[in-house]
């Protein structure tokens, strides 16, 4: 099941997918043993270790199943590479419209054809988006990934509690005495605030509140780095100022080289190890109020016991 970053509504919804995927399992008499779902997994780029996709490819690897259901083929593949993995993984690939048998020539030829067209508008859309990015840049409106970044409106418009939070965030890392991104991730969550996917408050959300650079005025071109100072008149004005930015990143950077510089080697016995009884997530080594030792969720920020 996938569905992707268009947000019209036109699409299958993962609900209707999974309905009718059942029904049509139930219908031919078939057991559903596992459900893979790729949903806003970009259909221009490739889909690798991590996703459901290459857990699919597994469990076929395992013999867990010899069928693949899908409500569409385009749904399933993305490329005519995808469908060469499935012929090589020998299986079966079935729709709601239909069954097509990868074994025989017939079949091929169609899947062939159905995803050549899948990727066809896949990077149709693609080259679309970069253009409409390229309008954007050069009118000095920033390029928005589907969410809009905390502290503004989808039109632009500052929260002015969001942006106090902000402006706090990054003074209180850049101070002489700075708090840590685990600290304001913390300090984040307690205030009520959580992320513009509406997902609490990590340290990996926040190091990105951190170097976000249109909280300066600027809009970073991701391929290159480089930066366009925000249209004068539009909407998306400065919540700090480009120095108070400026020292920011730069103390990011500097973190990141003394980590560079220490290696991978771990400081801590369960390092990469422990894993949150309650969430899951990695547990990374800290100190209680009491400066003593102990493990907390990387994540979530769960206590060890």
């Amino acid at each position: 099941m996938r569905i992707s970053q268009d947000r019209t509504g036109d699409g299958w919804a993962i609900d209707t997918q999974r309905r009718k995927i059942g029904d049509l399992a139930k219908l031919r008499g078939w057991r559903v043993v596992a459900e893979y779902e790729d949903s806003s997994v970009s259909a221009s780029k490739p889909r690798g270790a991590g996703t459901d996709w290459a857990r699919m490819l597994k469990d076929a690897d395992a013999g867990r199943f010899d069928i693949v259901v899908a409500v569409d083929i385009d749904r399933l593949l993305r490329s005519t590479k995808d469908l060469n993995t499935l012929i090589d993984h020998g299986l079966q690939v079935v729709t709601v419209d239909g069954e097509i048998d990868l074994a025989t020539a017939d079949g091929e030829f169609r899947a062939t054809m159905l995803a050549g067209i899948a990727r066809f508008e896949a990077r149709r859309k693609a080259e679309r988006t970069i253009r409409s990015n390229e309008r954007r840049r050069a009118e000095g409106m920033p390029v928005l990934s589907g969410w809009t970044p905390f502290g503004y409106t989808k039109d632009g418009a500052q929260i002015p509690e969001q942006a106090e939070a902000i402006q706090r965030a990054f003074a209180d890392f850049t101070a002489s005495r700075p708090k840590s991104i685990r600290g304001i991730a913390e300090d984040l969550n307690a205030a009520g605030f959580v992320t513009s996917r509406g997902r609490p408050w990590s340290t990996y959300a926040a190091r990105y509140l951190l170097n976000n650079s249109l909280y300066a005025g600027f809009i970073r071109y991701n391929a290159t780095g480089e930066l366009f100072p925000v249209a004068e008149g539009n909407r998306w004005q400065p919540i700090i100022s480009e120095a108070l930015w400026r020292r920011s990143a730069a103390k990011l950077r500097d973190n990141k080289a003394k980590v560079d510089r220490r290696g991978n080697q771990p400081r801590y016995l369960l390092s990469g190890v422990a894993r949150c009884g309650r969430c899951g997530a990695a547990m990374v080594a800290g100190q209680n109020e009491h400066r003593v030792p102990n493990y907390r969720c990387g994540q979530n920020f769960h206590v060890s016991r």
